[in-house]
Parts: C-alpha cells; structure tokens; sequence
C-alpha cells in the first residue's frame, strides 16, 4: 500500500506532487468519488479537498467503516470553510479516546 494520494481540484492538489504524493486533479465531487472508489486500499491516507467533502459524506462514511483507508479533508487556501479543521479534530479526539460528535 502506498502512503498518501490528495484528490481535489488542479491548483489544490498539485503541489503535493513535489513532496512525493501521488495527485489525483479533479473538477467536482462527482470525478472525486470516482478517484477515490478506485484508490481505496491503495493508499494508507487520502487528503480530499474540503470543497467536496460535503458531497462525498457517503463515500466517505463507507470508506471509513471498512478501515483500508483513512480520508482527511484537505483545506483549500483562502476557501477554508473551517469543515476539515473540525473533522481533523474529531478524528484526533477519537484517536485519543476523547468523546465527542461522530466522524
């Protein structure tokens, strides 16, 4: 299994390639959800860019039950909505067995 994949939109994700993480550029959370089907168990943690986290909850949801991979949302800069600062959070919470709202 390889580390890490980012899946988001072209000027979110490119960067990571220069840091060794293999990207996935995007147009929407439909091609999204299709990357990260075919990705799963594929790599140890998937970053996907928080503008198609809402979008993806179900995917994601499925994704996390089966434990093959773990998906963090990535921040876009200057479009931050705060949603994966949040959701970083519960999962550190969870990891350090500090009840809280579900993932």
């Amino acid at each position: 299994m390889e580390e890490i994949a980012a899946v988001g939109p072209d000027a979110g994700v490119l960067g990571f390639a220069a840091c060794g993480i293999k990207v996935f550029p995007v147009k929407n959370a439909e091609e999204a959800a299709g990357i990260i089907k075919k990705i799963i168990g594929k790599y140890a943690i998937i970053l996907v860019s928080e503008t198609f986290i809402d979008e993806l909850k179900k995917n994601i949801r499925d994704v996390e039950t089966g434990g093959s991979s773990m998906i963090l949302p990535l921040p876009m800069l200057g479009r931050s909505s705060g949603k994966a600062k949040e959701r970083i959070e519960r999962f550190i919470r969870g990891a350090i067995g500090i009840p809280g709202q579900s993932v």
